[in-house]
């Protein structure tokens, strides 16, 4: 969610209390498990959106998002991230 924060500032429409609460009011109807919640903040963050929203399937294998692995280790991948905005400028 910190990535998320600092997105909003930095298109400048910074989170309130009350709008970071319903975002994550949203995140929980949108999606059952984590690993889908991190993959609907990262959308968000790499569209610059203000909101969150269901995953969009574009050119995936499958339209099925996979269940979430406790083996697995889903967070915000911030090199990616650095890289997809410096290719955006």
């Amino acid at each position: 969610m910190d990535s998320f924060r600092e997105m909003r500032k930095s298109i400048k429409k910074p989170l309130t209390e009350r709008a970071e609460q319903m975002i994550l009011n949203r995140l929980s109807e949108l999606a059952t498990n984590e690993y889908q919640q991190i993959e609907i903040l990262n959308q968000s963050i790499m569209n610059c959106w203000q909101n969150v929203y269901p995953l969009k399937v574009e050119n995936r294998r499958s339209d099925i998002v996979p269940e979430y692995d406790a083996t697995q280790n889903p967070v915000f991948d911030e090199k990616r991230f650095e890289g997809i905005m410096k290719r955006r400028s």
